[in-house]
């Protein structure tokens, strides 16, 4: 998130969110996976009409991005992940 000034700054386009699991979210009694992650991260971009878009990933975001480009190549144009 403390890269959201400087890309806005720079012209682009940002949404963020927060994956399953990250508080305030609801425990899910069923619990999730990662690829309940990349079709919710899918989901999104679909929704908002941004595919295919740069995607940036933090930590675990980090590995549902890569997932992403792997199930769904053509919603990414551009990926960057960060540990």
């Amino acid at each position: 998130l403390h890269q959201v000034p400087a890309l806005r700054a720079a012209g682009y386009r940002v949404v963020t969110f927060d994956n399953r699991g990250i508080p305030p979210t609801d425990v899910c009694a069923d619990g999730f996976t990662v690829d309940d992650m990349v079709a919710d991260t899918a989901g999104l971009i679909e929704h908002l009409g941004l595919g295919p878009c740069r995607v940036v990933g933090t930590s675990l975001g980090a590995h549902v991005a890569q997932e992403l480009c792997l199930a769904r190549p053509e919603l990414v144009s551009q990926v960057v992940l960060l540990a």
